[in-house]
């Protein structure tokens, strides 16, 4: 953020996002970019995400990226558009966009 010179164009939340209540603080703002990086063994994800959708927390073609294990296999929202996966060692990134 800070070699981009976005300091004034980001948030970082630093809360359990999984607490519906922190999530549910952020329902008045949109994000055209939410960065999820839980531990690998999180079994919660998906109902993160779900929760994003139904909280309609990114803005109209906003990008979800996933860190995750590359071997993890859920199974992600309907609406949620996977738009690449790059693997890394033991890490895979995914790209997602939510379809409104």
């Amino acid at each position: 953020i800070h070699d981009l010179n976005c300091q004034k164009k980001t948030e970082i939340i630093t809360e359990n996002i999984f607490n519906i209540i922190n999530l549910s603080k952020l329902k008045k703002k949109k994000f055209e970019v939410i960065f999820l990086d839980p531990p690998y063994k999180e079994k919660k994800l998906v109902n993160l995400l779900e929760t994003i959708i139904s909280l309609k927390l990114l803005k109209k073609r906003g990008i979800v990226i996933m860190h995750r294990h590359k071997n993890e296999n859920e199974i992600y929202p309907k609406k949620l558009k996977i738009l690449k996966i790059k693997s890394y060692g033991i890490s895979k990134i995914i790209f997602g966009l939510i379809i409104q």
